[in-house]
């Protein structure tokens, strides 16, 4: 079992003010680490460490359980010794987060908990040659995170023990920044900045966490997709077998829009396997609420047509669309999806039948 302790106690003494309630994007600082721990599918346990009435009552409803860092005042080591105590039993792997980290990736999570439970080691993410947060534990060193005291958190512990820890590069400093100091923070939170670019890649078997975490945060955004917040139903070593095959295949592919290394969009083509069916292929596209009017829909759209048309050689593209979803109708018939009939029922949400439109793309009647 794993168990994330998000760190949320600090004083914010750099930044002169409460840091975790500024704004970032629309949403509190806190929120950030809080919604992605949340949103991990291969974590069992969610603690929170924090003084503040509001962080508490927001990581109650995202399924955490909030204990107080009575010493925060004293340094993070008594937040992460508060941490390390309330950690139940049954859990081998602990993973610490700070609150303060509002670009970490569900990808780079899934990276540091692997390299621990393999190596049965302390793995701790390094960027530009400088070990950084978040760190991740076995249940073994939890006595001496919860005897801690002082500035230095996790830190401590891992000094000790360098001949179990294992450090993991990160290309991308950002994803492991710290928004601790009115610097930092306002070059971050000013509108239009450079990593706001949006990346379509093909995703491989090392992309499982991150897809598995993106779906299930996907899922409880809409009620347009064919799951809710549970996610698809798989383990992360069956995300990544999948996604093994996909990559193999040539007649199917998974495709992520990345901003800021987190995927916000994902499409996925499933060409036929039977002779007399492989002219047809089927499609699935969804986008983070935050993300929706932005155009990467579209970009997502064009990018698996372009693998229908010239690897998979599909000549009909399917997909299903709620009826109500004028949105996305609109998108595809821009395209030149049409609708071949309507399926009443299609959805049972909250014992409500949903009806969806059936709608074909016939690629020799496109320029592609």
């Amino acid at each position: 079992m794993i168990a994330a302790v998000v760190l949320a106690a600090g004083l914010s003494r750099r930044m002169g003010q409460d840091k975790l309630r500024l704004p970032l994007g629309g949403r509190p600082l806190f929120a950030y680490s809080i919604d992605l721990a949340a949103s991990l599918p291969f974590v069992d346990e969610r603690v929170l460490v924090t003084n503040t009435q509001q962080i508490a009552s927001y990581g109650a409803a995202h399924g955490f359980r909030a204990v107080p860092s009575p010493r925060a005042a004293d340094g993070m080591g008594h937040s992460v010794a508060a941490g390390a105590a309330a950690v139940g039993p049954g859990v081998d792997t602990v993973l610490f987060l700070n609150a303060d980290q509002p670009f970490l990736t569900a990808g780079l999570l899934h990276s540091l908990c692997k390299t621990s439970r393999e190596g049965d080691c302390i793995a701790v993410p390094r960027a530009a040659g400088r070990p950084c947060s978040p760190c991740v534990f076995p249940a073994r060193f939890l006595p001496a995170l919860a005897a801690l005291a002082g500035d230095q958190g996790g830190k401590q512990v891992y000094r000790r023990h360098l001949d179990e820890t294992r450090f993991v590069d990160v290309p991308d400093a950002r994803l492991v920044a710290d928004l601790d100091d009115p610097e930092t923070y306002s070059r971050y939170a000013q509108p239009g900045r450079s990593d706001g670019k949006v990346e379509i890649c093909r995703a491989g078997p090392e992309d499982a966490g991150q897809v598995l975490a993106y779906l299930h945060a996907v899922g409880g955004e809409t009620d347009n997709l064919t799951f809710g917040v549970e996610g698809p139903g798989r383990s992360v070593e069956e995300e990544e077998a999948l996604l093994r095959d996909l990559a193999a295949s040539a007649n199917s592919v998974v495709l992520l829009a990345k901003k800021g290394g987190e995927i916000v969009g994902n499409a996925r083509f499933r060409g036929m396997a039977r002779a007399r069916l492989r002219h047809r292929g089927e499609l699935a596209i969804s986008v983070r609420k935050s993300e929706w009017g932005q155009g990467i829909g579209s970009r997502l759209l064009e990018a698996a047509l372009d693998f229908a048309v010239h690897t998979a050689h599909a000549e009909i593209v399917s997909l299903e669309v709620r009826s109500d979803n004028a949105r996305a109708i609109r998108l595809y018939e821009k395209y030149g999806f049409r609708k071949i009939g309507q399926f009443q029922g299609f959805l049972k949400i909250a014992g409500r039948e949903v009806d969806c439109d059936l709608m074909n793309l016939y690629l020799a009647d496109t320029d592609r």
